[in-house]
């Protein structure tokens, strides 16, 4: 314990960063701003809040039926398995529950210029526009959507970034693997990771 550490000073890269980042706050006449709680909210992505069940607790009737199809499977000595429709008629040949023929083609045009009756705008979209209006009545404060400062308002920055989720490797780490590989080839050993 309290043996001597040297200080080389800042990293050179960390240095150089600050410095890049103080030029750019400059050339864009800008402050950047990250860490507070203001940044975090306004860069807040909201889609993660909701966490989806990818994996739902199946329902107690598939769970019965799994487990039945299980035990006849077991006491037949067969697997289930249906590869085709059912036929419509009996296994015996007989062929009185044959499709019916259709009546007309069934790739002919529909008809067209038939009349539409008009019952009014849905009663649903009435509901939904009172309940808006409602609601902006109450805040006092209208609601915007589909317009240019609205969709740039909520626009979200994370999603201009393309990640590249599989990077070319090092020409460093390249070599590496292939010396490796001849290594473990010349010795007759394959290296435990």
């Amino acid at each position: 314990m309290d043996y001597p550490v040297p200080s080389f000073g800042k990293d050179p890269d960390m240095s150089g960063t600050m410095n890049s980042l103080e030029i750019a706050e400059k050339m864009n006449n800008h402050k950047l701003i990250m860490g507070t709680p203001e940044s975090k909210a306004k860069w807040h992505i909201v889609a993660k809040d909701t966490l989806y069940d990818y994996h739902p607790s199946l329902d107690k009737d598939v769970i019965s039926t799994n487990k039945h199809i299980s035990e006849a499977e077991d006491r037949l000595g067969q697997t289930m398995i249906q590869i085709q429709d059912d036929p419509i008629y009996s296994s015996v040949g007989l062929t009185e529950y044959l499709h019916p023929k259709p009546k007309k083609d069934p790739w002919a045009p529909a008809k067209q210029d038939y009349t539409v009756p008009n019952f009014g705008v849905d009663k649903d979209i009435i509901d939904t526009g009172n309940s808006i209006k409602i609601t902006e009545d109450k805040l006092q404060h209208p609601l915007i959507m589909g317009t240019k400062e609205s969709k740039a308002y909520w626009h979200i920055v994370a999603k201009d970034t393309l990640y590249d989720y599989h990077p070319k490797l090092d020409s460093d780490v390249i070599t590496t693997n292939r010396n490796i590989a001849a290594a473990e080839d010349k010795l007759g050993v394959v290296m435990e990771e």
